[in-house]
């Protein structure tokens, strides 16, 4: 059974990080990939995400959203985000684009080569609109 938890968050984003969940579920589901592991999305500042970014990234700069796969099968992690990092007035629009984010990548879709920016951005943006 999986369970989602959201830490430190001022908005309103529950029903639709569960319609996320749903789809990616469908996807996952459909690829015959198990979902059953625990999501857990916290929210940092700039300094514990530098943190983070220098000491699994080896980056030594803050970035808005950082993915941890803990169980590849299971769909199991954590996302972690940096809301003081938007720069955007629409603070939900942007944390749920993260949260999208975080969610690909633990759903092992990357951007690491322009064509697989290409395609993650296209699910990025097909699961934008069908849950906003």
């Amino acid at each position: 059974m999986l369970s989602i938890s959201v830490v430190n968050l001022n908005l309103n984003l529950d029903k639709k990080i569960n319609i996320l969940y749903e789809k990616i579920k469908e996807k996952r589901e459909l690829d015959g990939k198990e979902v059953n592991g625990d999501i857990s999305i916290i929210f940092v500042d700039k300094d514990h995400m530098n943190k983070l970014n220098l000491e699994y990234r080896n980056h030594d700069k803050p970035t808005d959203v950082l993915t941890f796969v803990l169980n590849k099968d299971t769909f199991e992690g954590e996302i972690y985000i940096c809301t003081s990092a938007c720069n955007e007035e629409d603070l939900e629009k942007w944390t749920l684009n993260r949260v999208i984010h975080g969610f690909l990548h633990m759903d092992d879709c990357h951007h690491s080569t322009e064509e697989e920016t290409v395609i993650n951005e296209k699910r990025h943006n097909a699961l934008f609109r069908e849950i906003s």
